[in-house]
């Protein structure tokens, strides 16, 4: 019997990746309950970060804008393949960019604001991890452009990484590679197996020992909190949601 939830993980993950044609590769705690929960719930709408951006009518060129959201997310595995469940157990697998670029419709006296709120709360359950969603205002003045996340792939750190590298791209406009190279892949999963390691050193004998002790406390106290000075967890370090960046 495995000693955590995390080490079933990595043996369910081990045993997946095996078998597969393709390469799959490991996910994090915080992904992995990003998937589990669509699975359970696939009517509810996916987890999206989004950023927006206004531009003068017509500064915008989409197709160069798409070349280069295809290069930056070449770069990176987590933008890369697919989220999938494999035997019950969630993967990424590798693959080309997930990308999406397009120009939303705004009905009369909608707004952009009110069309891009519409197109990002309408996520494809398995749609791309990256798109970038322009609308025009409807007087022509002025374009609306969305660049938006699935959660599960970038987290609130990575989000001013990915915007300047998507500038440096549109300013570049190269030729996107086809897909993350094997150095951005085993950083992928060495970044990956580092923070799967810190999960699994969080539940050890030691950490058990301190949540005993802390929930023996509130026992003791008639469900009350134990008196001292309070503990806040920090949280959102950079790569804890995902390795895109």
């Amino acid at each position: 019997m495995h000693a955590s939830i995390t080490a079933a993980y990595l043996a369910r993950y081990r045993a997946a990746a095996a078998d597969s044609p393709v390469e799959l590769l490991p996910l994090t705690g915080a992904q992995r309950r990003f998937l589990i929960t669509r699975r359970l719930a696939p009517q509810t709408r996916s987890d999206v970060a989004p950023l927006f951006f206004a531009y003068p009518a017509d500064a915008l060129d989409l197709d160069r804008l798409g070349r280069a959201a295809t290069a930056v997310a070449a770069a990176h595995p987590a933008l890369c393949g697919a989220f999938v469940t494999v035997r019950g157990t969630p993967v990424l697998r590798t693959g080309g960019p997930s990308v999406e670029v397009a120009r939303i419709d705004v009905d009369p006296g909608a707004g952009t604001h009110r069309a891009l709120r519409a197109a990002l709360l309408d996520w494809p359950l398995d749609g791309p991890a990256l798109r970038l969603l322009v609308a025009r205002e409807p007087d022509g003045g002025e374009d609306l452009l969305a660049l938006a996340l699935d959660h599960a792939a970038c987290d609130e750190q990575s989000l001013g990484v990915l915007v300047g590298e998507l500038a440096e791209a549109y300013r570049r406009d190269e030729p996107p590679a086809p897909g993350p190279g094997p150095q951005a892949v085993a950083d992928f999963r060495e970044a990956v197996e580092l923070q799967l390691a810190a999960e699994e050193s969080a539940a050890g004998p030691a950490a058990q020992a301190h949540w005993g002790r802390r929930g023996g406390g509130l026992c003791r106290g008639g469900g009350r909190a134990p008196r001292g000075r309070a503990e806040r967890g920090r949280g959102g370090v950079r790569g804890t949601t995902n390795q895109a960046v």
